[in-house]
């Protein structure tokens, strides 16, 4: 898979999840404040919502089909890859660190990733919920 190529629209997206726990809706994935991203196994953005192009100043085109840790500076990438290996093996993952921002200027973020589980409870994809704790470094007034 080449970037920007995959699910552009969320209805590719909902309709390979049908009967996942947790269910999750196309209303909620693109527009939550937070950097909320759908993951193949292997931890390629399928998806991800408004709210995290927005935060990472990405175009969907260019973010869809790339490594989720890709997108992380290089000393966050092993901790990014080992909860998506967590994940696919059926865990929650949480991950804290310093990572990406608009502008380059890192931030402090919390991410969770859980497995999405189809009928027969087998992982079909992962949901990455990146919250920022805190944006990059403020000057003093």
């Amino acid at each position: 898979m080449t970037y920007g190529q995959g699910a552009t629209d969320l209805s590719d997206v909902t309709s390979e999840l049908e009967g996942c726990v947790p269910l999750v809706t196309a209303g909620f994935l693109r527009h939550s404040p937070h950097c909320l991203a759908i993951l193949d196994r292997e931890g390629m953005i399928v998806f991800m919502g408004d709210a995290g192009l927005e935060m990472l100043d990405l175009a969907r085109a260019g973010v869809v089909g790339r490594a989720c840790w890709d997108l992380w500076p290089l000393d966050a990438r092993p901790a990014m890859r080992q909860a998506v290996t967590r994940a696919r093996l059926g865990e929650v993952a949480r991950v804290r660190g310093k990572g990406p921002e608009a502008g380059g200027l890192p931030g402090d973020w919390s991410v969770t990733m859980t497995p999405l589980r189809d009928p027969a409870n087998r992982v079909v994809r992962i949901l990455s919920v990146a919250r920022r704790m805190s944006a990059g470094p403020v000057a003093a007034s």
